[in-house]
């Protein structure tokens, strides 16, 4: 007898001794940190498929961006997970459980996927890895990855009966929850222009102390290298001010003994902090593919606004300190400071400056002269020059980060595509658009190796 028959015979054998239940099929997840005795109740009554209650529990092992992909002509972010689902009921698991994923603010699907048929007694866990891919697209309509890349993304898993197209309904369980990092660490990462847009100084938490409160932002210092010193350009020293002038007016808040003069000078403060949540609302709307709704100009408008509230408010907070403690104290010295900083960089306009591009070629033949285009410029780099003796020839120019095609204004990431030409070599090289983003003021590197005029295609995708 064959084997898959055996098989059969004793899955069906197995059915038979299991007792029958009502069939209703609904999500199976429970949090480990979340388990009690009124959710067990509720999985006991409405979780089963078939003849069986399922009672499951699922966590993340691993989830890290594991590379970039092209896939029928479309571009994908490529995700590896790792997890188990652990039968914490008294029934057998038989069947195809779904599993799926969602950001945990959010009950809309991002991948949804059947396991293999799978025999779980109680107790028993089982491994599990998948490919979860993300479609990426400058295209906000089309593009998911703004959606997934840099937020908590909860893991669950069903019965084979898949939740209804859109999304879930609550009320609803939470599963194992986990940061979707849209980088590795351990590999040559290159950031897709929606990786750099959720990067924006948007996030934002409010801290209330009573009627007054402070405000927390995120650091870039957790962004890989590549985004954090050289895609985001401007808008890492726009985090940077953002950043300590929340934290000065923390500071001001919190180790401020006098009552009375935090009261006074909350009239002041205050108008500080709204115009930081402002900026950062604006940035909400680019990281949601909003573009419709929002105007670049409301933007620099709000960047000019600060020097009225510096004129006006931080003048004030001044003359308040010396009314108070007959001088300039040392927190109130410290916004003075960092306002006059942020008001002289933002004077700078380094939203409107050019875009470094930098690299090196290898592989090119003696007296070959090699032309690298990036944003309708062309620099020309000769054979004599610097790569007579090891064949490698550098180049290092700035490009305008004026808006040019689809790009609608200075403040969005501009497509830096670098193209190689050489005049001894049929062959043109040139790096993958989608990872060619940069913000004003930032650094596209791009090394080609040898090797690359040896492939087939008119293609690279660069490496820093």
């Amino acid at each position: 007898m064959k084997k898959n028959t055996l098989i059969t015979i004793l899955v069906i054998s197995i059915m038979i001794m299991m007792p029958l239940t009502t069939i209703t099929p609904a999500m199976t997840t429970i949090n480990k940190n979340q388990t009690n005795e009124k959710n067990l109740e509720k999985e006991n009554r409405t979780n089963c498929f078939g003849s069986w209650d399922w009672n499951l529990d699922v966590s993340f092992d691993q989830l890290e961006y594991l590379k970039y992909k092209k896939i029928n002509g479309e571009d994908y972010s490529i995700y590896k997970l790792k997890y188990t689902i652990t039968n914490i009921g008294k029934r057998w698991c038989i069947g195809w459980p779904c599993t799926y994923v969602r950001r945990n603010d959010s009950l809309r699907i991002v991948d949804i996927w059947n396991e293999r048929f799978i025999v779980l007694l109680p107790g028993r866990t089982r491994s599990f890895s998948h490919e979860i891919k993300v479609k990426s697209n400058s295209d906000p309509d089309v593009d998911k990855e703004r959606y997934f890349a840099n937020h908590n993304i909860v893991l669950q898993t069903s019965t084979p009966e898949k939740p209804p197209e859109g999304g879930l309904e609550p009320p609803y369980i939470n599963g194992d929850d986990r940061l979707a990092k849209y980088w590795n660490d351990n590999l040559d990462y290159q950031p897709t222009e929606p990786h750099l847009i959720v990067s924006t100084p948007w996030k934002y938490n409010i801290v209330n102390n009573g009627e007054i409160f402070y405000l927390e932002i995120p650091d870039v210092e957790n962004l890989p290298d590549v985004i954090k010193n050289q895609r985001l350009g401007w808008i890492a020293d726009l985090v940077y001010y953002l950043r300590n002038i929340a934290e000065t007016v923390k500071t001001i808040i919190i180790e401020t003994d006098d009552e009375k003069f935090i009261l006074e000078a909350w009239n002041h403060l205050e108008h500080i902090q709204n115009w930081i949540i402002d900026v950062c609302e604006w940035f909400k709307l680019l990281v949601r593919g909003k573009y419709s709704e929002y105007d670049p100009l409301d933007l620099i408008s709000l960047f000019y606004k600060f020097q009225n509230i510096t004129d006006e408010h931080v003048s004030a907070l001044i003359n308040l300190s010396i009314e108070f403690f007959g001088e300039v104290t040392p927190s109130i010295q410290a916004i003075v400071n960092i306002s006059e900083a942020y008001s002289k960089w933002q004077q700078t306009e380094p939203w409107t400056k050019p875009i470094l591009i930098k690299g090196q070629v290898e592989g090119v033949k003696n007296d070959e002269v090699i032309n690298v285009s990036c944003r309708s410029k062309t620099y020309t780099c000769k054979d004599e020059d610097d790569g007579k003796i090891d064949n490698i020839s550098h180049f290092e120019f700035y490009v305008t980060s004026d808006p040019a095609q689809i790009e609608t204004s200075y403040i969005v990431p501009h497509n830096c595509t670098i193209t190689i030409k050489g005049d001894k070599h049929d062959k043109t090289l040139c790096t993958v658009s989608l990872l060619s983003y940069c913000f004003s003021d930032g650094i596209v590197y791009a090394n080609f190796s040898k090797e690359d005029w040896k492939e087939s295609k008119n293609i690279y995708r660069g490496n820093n």
